[in-house]
C-alpha cells in the first residue's frame, strides 16, 4: 500500500455532491489529501444529519470510503489492517456522515453507498487515467415481505421476503465502457443469500 501512495501526486484535492434528502438536499463534502505514507479525507462541510433514517455511522462512512480509495490506488492489495491503515477518514461529529447514537441510521446506505463517487470526484483530479465516469452508485432495493395466500397453495400461509436490488450501472472507463446494471459500490452477489 505505502508503495501505490509514493506513485501518486502530492497534494489536495476536494470533491462535492449535492443529493436529495427529506428534509433537505444534502451536501457531500470531502477534502482529500495525499501524503507521502498515506491519504486522508475529512468530511468537514458535510451536512448536519437527518431526522430520518439515512444517517450514517463513522464505522460505514470510513469502509466506503477505503474502499473507493483501495479500487483506484490499490486495486491489487488485499484489505486487511495493514493495507487499511494508511487511509485515514474523519467527519464532523452530528454531520451526516458522523451520526453516533441515537441517530436514525436504518438506511445509511442511501447516502454511504455515495462516497467512494465522492472520493473518484477527488481522485480523478490526481489520477484521471485511473478513474472511472461518475455511475450510477446507491442502489435501491425493494423488499417486499408478506404471507402467502392461503386459498391459492393451501398451505398456513408461508411467509415471504423478496428483495429486488436495482442499479443503473458503472461510468465509463479510461479505456472501456462502462457495466450496465452492475453494481457498485456493493456486493450484490450476495442478496440471494
Amino acid at each position: 500500500m505505502l508503495d501505490a501512495i509514493a506513485k501518486l501526486p502530492r497534494g489536495e484535492y476536494r470533491s462535492s455532491m449535492r443529493i436529495d434528502g427529506y428534509e433537505r438536499p444534502l451536501d457531500l463534502v470531502a477534502r482529500l489529501e495525499i501524503a507521502d505514507d498515506s491519504i486522508t479525507i475529512d468530511y468537514d462541510g458535510t451536512s448536519p444529519k437527518s431526522n430520518h433514517g439515512v444517517n450514517v455511522p463513522m464505522a460505514y462512512t470510513s469502509a466506503y470510503t477505503c474502499f473507493g480509495l483501495s479500487c483506484i490506488v490499490s486495486a491489487d492489495v488485499p484489505n486487511n489492517w495493514g493495507s487499511l491503515a494508511p487511509f485515514r477518514v474523519a467527519a464532523p461529529a452530528g454531520c451526516v456522515l458522523n451520526a453516533p447514537y441515537p441517530a436514525l441510521v436504518c438506511s445509511r446506505h442511501i447516502i454511504g453507498q455515495m462516497l467512494p463517487e465522492v472520493v473518484l470526484g477527488a481522485l480523478i483530479q490526481a489520477v484521471p487515467e485511473r478513474v472511472p465516469a461518475e455511475g450510477a452508485a446507491c442502489l435501491w432495493n425493494v423488499t417486499m415481505r408478506g404471507e402467502s395466500d392461503r386459498a391459492a397453495n393451501q398451505s398456513s400461509g408461508a411467509l415471504f421476503a423478496v428483495t429486488a436490488v436495482c442499479n443503473g450501472g458503472t461510468g465509463a472507463r479510461p479505456s472501456k465502457d462502462g457495466l450496465s446494471a452492475t453494481a457498485y459500490p456493493s456486493g450484490v452477489r450476495g442478496t440471494p443469500v
